[in-house]
């Protein structure tokens, strides 16, 4: 309902938005203060706990310093001297196996004593008191057990009571030692020891050790403070371990870090952390118990709060100041109303005035407003825009009738234009595929004309081979007719030659047969000399074997003779036969080679020609080409030409439909 009313209604929105905004502003400026209040709280409560962590510090180290003031005083006293007296009396009593009179002497002296001391120890908060004499670690006195009895000790007890004895019997002063479990109920104690001063000398005539309770100082920690009900406390050691004394709870969860901190600084450190009951504010202070008392541990005191408390009082202030915002906010949802009313009137006036112009009644009029506000501006500004929209609206309705009459005929100049361009784009397309045929014609012929010339440059190149070759053949048989008839005179020479050796072999016939005829005529010689005729006679006889030698020769080299004569009249007949095949052979090539240099001159024309042709049919070709080329070109824009016509007569179709829609719209403003 409240959303329902939100959405219709101005006022309500208005009302609602006066308040979210001091809302939110409110909300706003709390926040901020939230936050820094918040830190200045949380400085506040850490300054809070450094006042109560120095007035616990100061409690204990005065507590601590005074019961050491006490126990020096307590060393120095008659009561232990007496007691030590006693000690020793009863000591050498039994070694000497004195009388009875003498016992009972010392007795009263040390019950004595012994009275007083349990007395001062009570008042000094002391678990134990005991007195160790310097030769012997074995303790001879003590408060708890009195004079009837040596008091039995665990070895953990006696081990830290010897070295504190050694310790004071060593440096003639004071010492502290750890914190110990003692007693029945195993408390925790805080063991001292003190030098007994000796009547003469400087030898400490025996040790006192007093065991000091620790619940003086749990009462101190516990001490309440103004601060806050959840400020605790408690003491931890170097490694942040809870040392016994104060609330263990408060180191539960210690960061260990925090305690080094504080002790490499001697100064206290602070941190806000979370523990189990939620966020604290912790301080952790380190006492410094080693360089005022001079103990051999230190003590680090933990003090800590409960944040949510600290931070309680501003949280009622919050409370309060979030009361008085509420109230705040209502006032301003009322001042809201008031406004809007004001702002509404007005409004569902023109609201109505609006609806009306929506609906296309522009007569309807809004009287103008006197009002100098935004809103008066809005009143006057629609009254000028009303008179506006029915000038506008006349002159649109002129328009729209105008536009429509035009629109009629554009629509059919277009349809013409449309049927033309189709008409003109088929005759085109015709045109294109006509030319697209006759390019690949001319490509053909292109072909064949390349293929012509490059037959015609392969025969121009044959006939000058052959122009060459016929040359070199005709100068061949020039060449081989001057060997011939070389060979001719050369044969007539040996014909020559092979007459004269016919005549020399005559000659060499007649001159053998002389031998021979005067070998015989020496023979008969000789056979006439008789002995002196021998030698003779061989000599006639080899005369005569050699003349028969030389005629056989002779006979041989006529033989040959004979044929070599026969074998060169063929060869002359041969050379005759060849000499006129050469001569024939030089007239027929001298004829092929005119007819082949006529051949090579027709076939250089051929030649120039196929190229001319060549040339021409490429020219042709790139002429159909480009003509081709501009048909398609032509064909495109024509075909553009078409689609644009189309795309013109159904855009003029569209304003056609779209004037008379315009028409129609005007119609229903009533000017």
């Amino acid at each position: 309902m409240i959303l329902g009313r939100l959405r219709k209604s101005l006022t309500w929105r208005l009302a609602v938005s006066f308040g979210g905004l001091v809302t939110a502003a409110l909300v706003l400026s709390g926040a901020v203060n939230w936050m820094f209040t918040k830190q200045d709280v949380r400085e506040d409560a850490f300054r809070g706990l450094s006042v109560v962590s120095d007035f616990h510090a100061e409690l204990l180290e005065s507590y601590l310093r005074g019961r050491l003031q006490s126990l020096r005083m307590l060393a120095e006293s008659q009561e232990v001297q007496d007691i030590l007296g006693w000690a020793a009396g009863r000591a050498g009593l039994n070694r000497a196996g004195g009388e009875q009179n003498t016992r009972s002497s010392y007795g009263v002296l040390g019950t004595k004593a012994h009275e007083r001391l349990l007395s001062k120890a009570s008042q000094l908060d002391l678990a134990d008191l005991f007195l160790l004499a310097p030769e012997d670690p074995v303790p001879v006195y003590s408060v708890r057990s009195g004079l009837q009895s040596v008091p039995e000790l665990n070895e953990k007890t006696a081990k830290a009571m010897a070295s504190l004895r050694t310790q004071v019997l060593q440096d003639h002063r004071v010492a502290w030692g750890k914190p110990m479990p003692y007693g029945p109920d195993g408390s925790l104690c805080l063991p001292l020891a003190l030098p007994i001063k000796a009547v003469a000398g400087d030898r400490p005539a025996g040790v006192v050790l007093a065991v000091l309770g620790t619940h003086t100082l749990d009462r101190i920690l516990d001490r309440e403070t103004q601060l806050a009900a959840t400020v605790h406390s408690a003491l931890v050691d170097a490694k942040g371990r809870f040392a016994g004394i104060g609330e263990k709870e408060v180191s539960r969860g210690l960061n260990p870090q925090l305690v080094s901190e504080a002790l490499a600084d001697g100064s206290r450190v602070r941190e806000r952390t979370e523990a189990a009951g939620g966020s604290v504010l912790r301080m952790a202070t380190p006492l410094g118990l080693s360089k005022t008392l001079g103990f051999p541990f230190d003590w680090i005191l933990i003090t800590q709060m409960n944040e949510a408390e600290a931070l309680a009082p501003m949280r009622a202030l919050a409370f309060r100041f979030g009361g008085f915002g509420i109230l705040l906010a209502l006032g301003a949802c009322v001042v809201g109303v008031f406004l809007s009313r004001s702002l509404v009137g007005p409004l569902r006036s023109l609201e109505t005035a609006v609806r009306e112009v929506g609906r296309g009644n522009l007569n309807v009029s809004i009287d103008a407003s006197t009002r100098q506000d935004e809103v008066g501006g809005l009143i006057n500004s629609f009254h000028a825009m009303v008179q506006s929209l029915r000038d506008q609206t006349r002159e649109i309705l002129e328009g729209v009738n105008a536009l429509a009459a035009s629109m009629s005929e554009i629509s059919a100049t277009a349809a013409q234009l449309a049927a033309s361009s189709t008409e003109t784009a088929t005759a085109v397309s015709e045109i294109s595929s006509t030319a697209e045929e006759v390019r690949q014609t001319a490509q053909v012929a292109q072909q064949k004309a390349d293929g012509v010339s490059q037959d015609a440059s392969r025969m121009t190149q044959t006939s000058e081979e052959g122009r060459f070759v016929t040359r070199e053949a005709i100068q061949g048989l020039q060449r081989i007719q001057k060997e011939m008839d070389f060979v001719a005179e050369n044969v007539m020479r040996l014909s020559e030659q092979g007459q004269n050796i016919e005549d020399i072999i005559g000659t060499v016939r007649d001159l053998a047969d002389q031998i021979n005829l005067l070998s015989v005529n020496a023979a008969i010689e000789a056979a006439k000399a008789g002995e002196h005729g021998k030698g003779f006679a061989v000599v006639a006889h080899e005369m005569r074997s050699l003349a028969d030698q030389s005629k056989e020769a002779t006979e041989q080299i006529k033989q040959i003779l004979s044929e070599v004569q026969k074998i060169t009249s063929s060869a002359v007949l041969a050379m005759e036969r060849g000499a006129k095949a050469v001569k024939a052979g030089l007239e027929q090539g001298e004829k092929a080679g005119e007819a082949v240099e006529r051949l090579a001159a027709t076939v250089e024309a051929s030649a120039d020609s196929a190229l001319q042709i060549a040339a021409s049919s490429h020219e042709q070709l790139v002429g159909v080409e480009q003509l081709v080329q501009a048909i398609q070109n032509i064909d495109e824009a024509t075909g553009q030409n078409t689609e644009g016509a189309r795309q013109l007569e159904m855009s003029v179709r569209d304003l056609e439909r779209l004037s008379q829609s315009l028409k129609n719209a005007a119609a229903r403003f009533q000017v």
